[in-house]
């Protein structure tokens, strides 16, 4: 394996076992048996367990980050947000171990790590203003509260499974009922 690929599965071992056990309940052994790598390779890549944890935080953002979301700047506010907001729930959807480490690391510290925070947070607040932008929706900066809170629910439907969720869908596939859920929740938080 080269080095890449190796970095790779360490940062997927480690998501999975980050995500179920936290920090604390992790260790770098379980990480190296869980990717095939041993610690020294854990050492090589991330200079320890706290490297490779806000590594593993920051690949999440990496990933939301990457995240192609087409604007037609022909439809209407409304139609713009549902369709932001259904490209953001299918791919935290597809990435329930990393949506699960982000809300566990909150719920148990408050905040993320100085570090992934001072690294990040620029990066995010740069590309929320691009959607901003993008949006056409009246004083969205102004909306932090809304915009938290529909972060809260996008992830806590994101980490469950569709069995828990299939109750509340009338026979429909949950991950549809839920995109337009959260499409209507984000019209009436944002543009209300």
């Amino acid at each position: 394996m080269s080095g890449p690929e190796t970095r790779e599965r360490i940062l997927e071992a480690a998501c999975s076992l980050f995500a179920a056990h936290g920090y604390d309940g992790t260790s770098t052994r379980q990480v190296g048996a869980a990717a095939g790598a041993n610690i020294g390779t854990i050492a090589y890549h991330f200079g320890g367990k706290e490297g490779l944890y806000h590594a593993t935080l920051g690949r999440m953002y990496e990933r939301v980050l990457a995240i192609d979301v087409p604007v037609d700047p022909d439809g209407g506010v409304e139609d713009r947000i549902r369709a932001v907001a259904d490209r953001v729930w299918r791919h935290c959807r597809a990435e329930p171990d990393a949506v699960r480490l982000l809300l566990r690391h909150v719920v148990e510290y408050g905040s993320l790590p100085r570090p992934v925070n001072a690294q990040w947070s620029p990066i995010v607040l740069e590309r929320a203003l691009q959607l901003d932008r993008a949006l056409g929706v009246a004083d969205l900066g102004s909306r932090r509260l809304q915009l938290l809170s529909l972060n809260h629910l996008v992830g806590r439907y994101a980490i469950a499974s569709p069995e828990t969720l299939e109750p509340f869908c009338d026979g429909e596939d949950p991950d549809d009922v839920i995109a337009r859920h959260l499409g209507d929740i984000a019209v009436l938080l944002l543009t209300r």
